[in-house]
């Protein structure tokens, strides 16, 4: 039977949330099928996980998003979406760098 697992929280602390893009803790290490991402600063961010450091996600002052890349798999036995091993989230503000608070990101994977 498997079962779903919470990875270690990765965090980035307002003062290093510049106006180009930070990485937000190490790269991940397990393929993750669910992840969010937390912005509790009091300025607007943007994420990027793809690689290329493109704006991927805009959070306003304390928000977050939580993805499901799994649901709704498409055909049966396929394997789910998920984001890949070696994924490096990064933050950036969005002109007006914040003075309070951490962005933070976490996902989880399947243990088997």
């Amino acid at each position: 039977m498997s079962r779903a697992m919470p990875d270690v929280e990765r965090s980035l602390a307002f003062g290093d949330v510049g106006a180009t893009f930070s990485n937000i803790g190490t790269p991940i290490t397990r393929n993750y099928y669910l992840h969010w991402l937390q912005n509790l600063t009091d300025a607007t961010v943007e994420f990027s996980w793809d690689g290329a450091d493109n704006v991927n996600l805009t959070l306003a002052p304390n928000t977050a998003l939580v993805l499901d890349e799994a649901t709704n798999v498409a055909l049966e036995n396929a394997e789910p979406a998920n984001v890949a091993i070696g994924t490096q989230y990064k933050a950036r503000h969005a002109g007006v760098a914040p003075t309070e608070g951490s962005v933070k990101v976490n996902g989880e994977f399947i243990v088997l």
